[in-house]
């Protein structure tokens, strides 16, 4: 018999010790524990009770495992539950929906419709704030068709979870309104309790009823609201609402400090490469040792308020405080080292295009600053820029326009990294995005060129476009 295994651990699954069920079924401690060790067994009174009290049956109590009993009937009755539970859900709703009056039918329409449209407006500008987000994500790498598949994936998977979540929120605010808080009563149905038997006895005599019966009128179906509830149950929903949505910005928010968790990471192990840097180095490390600190505390801070934990405000406190004058020491340790740095240009390389004038010729960039005019007695165009190894000039003609610029060259990346950190530890700060570019003709030339600019910029002239972007 597996009485003993049984009935200790129906107990603990229903947390109750062993002077409260002893209490339930009128016997002493003593008893319950005899029973649990197998050194004594309940007369069978005490056994209907327990049956009775933990919902089991007397075979499944005394002669089976309990644990395999349970997980037999919870996957077998798993499914139909659920379909059971919506079914219900259903039947109330229609059951409750039409004993509603008409003015309280319109203010349920109307609650329910505020909730929606907040539940959309939240989504939609948490929609916007990710795209944002991951737009300028995406910016960093090259556009090609499998950046479009991860977005596409990614606003699809947003919009079904938005709307799966929406309508979960939903369906449950409607629940906890009105579901939980409305009683439908039949008062074709009574029920009669044991003191009343004599009454209706009496009545049944009295209408010559040898069966003992009460006929009732039929009336209507009521509904009756928890006056408790009936104030102001739908602000305090809201505000609830307003609660699991700011838990769920939360979250997102925690996503974003585990990236930058792993970004000043980075930051700390890749400052050991300029250790020659002196002050700058050790300034560096400290800075990025107290941001990994106080995101750490952050994300502490986030998780806790998700879960709705007791955060220890004490020690974040401490903890903060110490990380802010450690970051101050290391910003002051590195401005004291980066003072003694070298800052230089470089324009190492030159490049040079020529291309023919012409009459309708236009440069759209010509007023930019780094773009300068140069008078020679040359008759087209001389197109000379001075730039760092890592750039390369790029002129582009299309119809009566041409694109000057200088184009990165994206497979030195890593190269240019390299040589960025070699500086530093020679304590030498080099600016490869600086450049120039210079334009050699003539006077004419020039004054045609400035015309043509203005025209186009104005739309005076059928050769140019207003609208195109540059």
């Amino acid at each position: 018999m597996n009485l003993a295994d049984n009935l200790k651990k129906l107990r603990k699954d229903n947390n109750l010790s062993q002077e409260q069920l002893a209490e339930s079924l009128g016997v002493s401690r003593q008893s319950v524990s005899k029973w649990e060790s197998g050194s004594a067994y309940p007369e069978m009174d005490k056994v209907l009770l327990l049956c009775k009290l933990f919902n089991v049956g007397v075979d499944e109590l005394l002669n089976q495992d309990i644990k395999e009993v349970k997980e037999k009937k919870q996957s077998k009755n798993t499914m139909n539950k659920h379909i059971d539970d919506f079914l219900d859900f259903i039947t109330k709703s229609i059951d409750m929906f039409t004993s509603m009056k008409w003015k309280d039918k319109l203010k349920l329409m109307i609650e329910e419709f505020i909730i929606v449209i907040i539940m959309c407006l939240f989504f939609i500008i948490l929609g916007g704030c990710l795209g944002l987000l991951f737009s300028n994500i995406f910016e960093m790498f090259d556009y090609n068709k499998w950046t479009n598949f991860i977005r596409q994936i990614l606003e699809s998977t947003y919009a079904i979870l938005a709307f799966a979540i929406g309508v979960i929120l939903v369906l449950h605010i409607y629940k906890v309104r009105y579901l939980d808080y409305y009683v439908i009563i039949d008062k074709n149905k009574i029920k009669v309790d044991e003191n009343m038997e004599e009454n209706i006895e009496e009545q049944s005599k009295e209408n010559n009823d040898p069966n003992n019966r009460i006929f009732l009128k039929k009336k209507e179906k009521v509904i009756i609201r928890d006056p408790d509830h009936a104030s102001y149950r739908f602000i305090s929903g809201l505000l609830k609402l307003f609660l699991l949505l700011i838990k769920a910005n939360a979250f997102f928010v925690f996503g974003g400090f585990c990236i930058s968790l792993v970004g000043f990471v980075i930051a700390f192990v890749v400052s050991f490469a300029i250790s020659k840097a002196g002050l700058l180095f050790i300034g560096i490390l400290l800075a990025a040792l107290s941001c990994i600190v106080m995101n750490v505390i952050i994300l502490y801070i986030l998780f806790y308020f998700i879960f709705s934990r007791k955060i220890k405000w004490k020690i974040v406190f401490i903890t903060f405080i110490g990380s802010l004058i450690i970051f101050g020491t290391g910003c002051g340790m590195g401005f004291i080292g980066f003072s003694e740095f070298k800052f230089l240009k470089d324009k190492s390389i030159e490049s040079t295009e020529v291309i023919s004038m012409n009459d309708h010729l236009i440069i759209p960039n010509y007023r930019v600053e780094k773009l300068k005019f140069v008078e020679t007695d040359f008759n087209d165009i001389k197109i000379v820029a001075h730039h760092s190894n890592y750039y390369q000039l790029v002129v582009e003609k299309e119809d009566n326009f041409i694109h000057i610029y200088l184009g990165y060259k994206y497979e030195d990346t890593l190269k240019q990294f390299r040589s960025q950190l070699q500086n530093i530890n020679k304590k030498e700060l080099i600016d490869y995005d600086s450049y120039e570019i210079t334009i050699y003709t003539s006077i004419e030339n020039i004054k045609k060129l400035k015309d043509n600019y203005d025209e186009w910029m104005h739309g005076k002239n059928e050769y140019y476009h207003v609208d195109d972007e540059y």
